[in-house]
């Protein structure tokens, strides 16, 4: 997918945590542009932003779709193999605007 702004970060964990050596993995967050979404807080225009993680012991691709606003996250979807998980999250209610 082309986005309009590209970020990728590979980062080897251990350095963060000394975690087990097969915690390898590298991400590209990429802002798609805006998006009408709505969800149980209401209808918003939001900023839609993909992920794409790559692990590499186990070789797994996982993906997560991102709704924000300037008040937060509206809505989040996530595909994430690793642990056999598929998450839909939507916004019951954001903060007012001062």
């Amino acid at each position: 997918m082309q986005g309009l702004r590209t970020v990728t970060q590979q980062t080897d964990l251990t350095e963060i945590t000394k975690a087990w050596p097969n915690s390898d993995f590298s991400y590209s967050d990429t802002y798609v542009g805006k998006e009408t979404v709505v969800v149980a807080a209401g209808t918003f225009e939001a900023c839609k932003v993909t992920r794409e993680t790559k692990l590499t012991k186990p070789a797994i691709t996982e993906t997560s779709e991102s709704w924000l606003t300037n008040r937060g996250f509206v809505k989040r979807i996530r595909d994430e193999q690793s642990w056999d998980a598929y998450l839909v999250m939507e916004a019951k209610s954001l903060p007012a605007i001062n």
